[in-house]
């Protein structure tokens, strides 16, 4: 009976920095009799032909089925790890699991204290055409009925219920154990998360090279939101054109300001938003169904939020004003053709996102 490892990478839980080490260190990982599922850019074709069939159009050349089928032929173990997985709901679960019958099935879940990933969460929605502010962010993903329409809402949901995500995979007939790995505080070791994640993988961390890994680190303050207020003249861009823009444009354009920009901060009914996210967490775990690496007091939060601000600080100006020049120079130079600055932040927001239209044919 072969054995396979899904790696359910919730959103900014180190799902890239995992990623980073089994996709570059595959010769360490033939060593130990462990593989890759199948290439990269296949497996995602195959896991979104399951999650959004119509978005992607094109038949992928290799369907989930057929990796599931050579996972019963192989003698290796082998391992896939992909963000999409922390997308698929109680029907699609099943359409990933099904076909591993017969196959010691173990699922490893990343999770992350809400005090870090909700502001990490918000600079994803600001990176996809997300236009509300950071103090409006919180309110609509704490999910009144006014804003449960919201993309804030949805987009949030859908990538941060970690209880139901584990409790779905965990109810699934075939799976065979699921692991929540607890992403370490930033104080820990840098390798603290990979080893958690190996131990949880049955794999031996120790020869692996992890300081040749790479992270997806969030943006700053300022440029969030920078990109949130270009945004808002942005209207009927598809998302998914913008996401592959941006995927290059903002960690290359705007990641050199973030050792220089401020991080969002939480007022008190963010904080009790966090803390009581982070409680379900803990009593899930706690539970006895899974397996978990790492400590639960790592996702405690503050007992009382009255420590808080009643309203969180906003960006600073001079940082999403020196965010706003710095996109513009980057065009106006990539252009070939020199433009006079605007003068104002609200003016060089809109002339900004102007020449990313015409520069991209949106």
């Amino acid at each position: 009976m072969g054995r396979v490892v899904l790696h359910v990478g919730a959103m900014k839980t180190g799902t890239s920095f995992v990623q980073s080490i089994l996709f570059s260190q595959r010769d360490v990982l033939d060593k130990q009799d462990v593989a890759l599922l199948g290439g990269r850019e296949p497996v995602i074709r195959a896991i979104q032909g399951v999650i959004n069939p119509g978005r992607w159009g094109a038949t992928p050349d290799e369907s989930w089925s057929d990796f599931a089928a050579k996972a019963k032929d192989s003698p290796q173990t082998l391992i896939a790890s992909m963000e999409f997985l922390s997308f698929a709901n109680d029907k699609q679960v099943a359409e990933f699991v099904e076909p591993f019958a017969g196959v010691e099935l173990d699922i490893v879940v990343t999770v992350r204290d809400e005090f870090r990933a909700i502001p990490a969460q918000w600079q994803s929605y600001c990176r996809s055409l997300g236009t509300s502010g950071w103090a409006r962010y919180l309110r609509q993903i704490a999910g009144p009925k006014s804003a449960r329409r919201s993309m804030a809402y949805r987009t949030f949901r859908r990538a941060r219920s970690i209880p139901a995500m584990l409790e779905r995979w965990h109810a699934q007939p075939g799976v065979s154990s699921v692991h929540a790995v607890i992403v370490p505080r930033s104080s820990s070791a840098p390798d603290e998360l990979w080893n958690r994640f190996c131990t949880a993988a049955r794999i031996d961390a120790a020869p692996f090279r992890v300081a040749d890994a790479k992270s997806n680190a969030s943006l700053g303050y300022g440029s969030c939101d920078f990109l949130r207020r270009m945004n808002s003249h942005l209207d009927g861009v598809d998302r998914l054109v913008y996401r592959r823009v941006m995927r290059t444009v903002a960690p290359d354009v705007l990641g050199p300001l973030r050792e220089d920009e401020s991080r969002p901060g939480f007022d008190s009914r963010g904080a009790e938003f966090a803390g009581s996210r982070n409680q379900q967490m803990i009593d899930t775990l706690s539970s006895g169904r899974f397996v978990v690496h790492g400590d639960l007091a790592e996702l405690s939060a503050p007992e009382r939020p009255e420590g808080y601000p009643d309203k969180p600080a906003r960006a600073p100006r001079a940082e999403t004003k020196a965010a706003a020049a710095a996109m513009w120079t980057y065009l106006t130079e990539k252009s070939g053709k020199p433009r006079r600055s605007p003068k104002g932040l609200d003016n060089t927001i809109e002339a900004t996102a102007k020449l990313m239209r015409r520069m991209n044919g949106w």
